[in-house]
């Protein structure tokens, strides 16, 4: 995240035509309390090999330790999801970015950021509120049908993924415990 390479927990390879999946705190959250249709994306994410990036941050917001969390916990072991540490230069673009978007959530800029830089689509409870932070962001509602994930083959076709539509008017926390 950021203008400079960030620091990273576990080494990661972008597509060069980019492609792949951002996760904000509600797929954690959801993925903890068992919800299968985040279980279904992020394992058919990595069948299709698509990068999964997890701003730490993200999981500052969701881990409270404990077996609960055994699910998360074999995510970000997993060698296809990044967790991405913001260096010096990422955390004062967040910074700037916050403040240009007047959108008062620093993890949202950082996923917006982290999405941005890598050309990834957000997985996200929050719709409004990142696109609240960059509106020209392609997002994945967890209120829209997961089962839509385009295949790696159709992303490599289309540089972007065809369902997902950017945000329009979506509803603020309106999961209901996905994951």
């Amino acid at each position: 995240m950021g203008g400079s390479a960030a620091a990273t927990h576990r080494p990661h390879q972008v597509s060069p035509r980019g492609g792949g999946l951002t996760l904000d705190t509600g797929v954690l959250i959801g993925l903890e309390r068992g919800d299968q249709r985040i279980r279904h994306l992020l394992q058919r994410a990595v069948t299709e090999e698509m990068p999964l990036a997890v701003p730490a941050g993200v999981i500052a917001q969701a881990w409270r330790g404990g077996p609960r969390q055994a699910r998360i916990a074999r995510l970000l072991a997993d060698p296809a999801v990044e967790v991405v540490v913001p260096d010096d230069p990422t955390a004062r673009a967040v910074g700037v970015l916050t403040a240009r978007s007047g959108h008062h959530d620093v993890i949202d800029a950082c996923v917006a950021l982290c999405a941005a830089e890598r050309s990834h689509v957000v997985v996200t409870s929050d719709p409004a509120d990142i696109a609240a932070v960059d509106p020209r962001l392609t997002l994945i509602p967890l209120k829209a049908e997961l089962e839509n994930l385009p295949t790696r083959a159709s992303q490599d076709r289309h540089h972007r993924y065809p369902r997902p539509t950017r945000h329009q008017g979506a509803t603020r926390r309106g999961t209901g415990g996905a994951l």
